[in-house]
């Protein structure tokens, strides 16, 4: 069992790089198309929160759809397996979505009452039970066990196991290995057809 869950925790090591690197692109991403728009903003009129600041307005929607389609994203993968967080995340998410209209002030209460409900249910909590050595409720689910780098080289190294891990993983899987065996036996019948044909003599030589 130990061995097992070393060997998931290792595929699993590059989960939160992605997820970072795939929430900055969208950040990114978002704020580059809406800012060209900011003479349409101005003309359709911003809300009174920003005082007619474009930048702010776009940095602003950019961040709370990143943050919300993060958080939707992540409740969608984990309604299979944590049914409880995953309730949690898409409460979250729909709940910025709505924040969202409301201007600057909205926005930033979202933000500060999210931070705080993910640290209470993720991390507040669980230590609690841990540190009582009880065990957790159903309700409650952590948020698993990873680490964040900020040394490249170990970030590398942490790719480079997990691309292992799952390339083993792959390759010992029963279906792999049915799927090779069938390949590996319709290339040797391809051969001995293409070896029992009679050669084609040359031109200009008789039988």
């Amino acid at each position: 069992m130990e061995e097992l869950e070393a060997t998931e925790s290792k595929t699993m090591a590059p989960r939160a790089y992605v997820t970072i690197c795939g929430a900055v692109l969208l950040f990114v991403g978002l704020f580059c198309q809406l800012i060209p728009f900011c003479h349409l903003l101005s003309e359709l009129g911003l809300p009174v929160a920003f005082h007619g600041f474009c930048p702010l307005f776009v940095m602003t929607s950019a961040f709370m759809l990143t943050a919300c389609a993060v958080l939707l994203i992540l409740g969608v993968v984990w309604s299979c397996t944590r049914g409880w967080a995953a309730l949690v995340l898409l409460t979250l998410g729909l709940l910025g979505d709505l924040m969202l209209f409301g201007g600057f002030v909205s926005c930033l209460i979202w933000t500060v009452l999210t931070v705080a409900v993910v640290y209470v249910y993720f991390v507040f909590l669980p230590a609690q039970y841990v540190e009582k050595g009880e065990q957790m409720p159903s309700w409650l689910q952590d948020i698993g066990s990873f680490e964040v780098e900020a040394d490249l080289g170990k970030v590398g190294e942490a790719f480079a196991t997990g691309g292992e891990v799952l390339v083993d993983d792959l390759k010992q899987n029963p279906v792999s290995e049915a799927v090779s065996d069938a390949a590996a036996a319709t290339q040797q019948q391809f051969q001995k057809m293409v070896g029992g044909q009679p050669s084609t003599a040359p031109e200009g030589e008789s039988s």
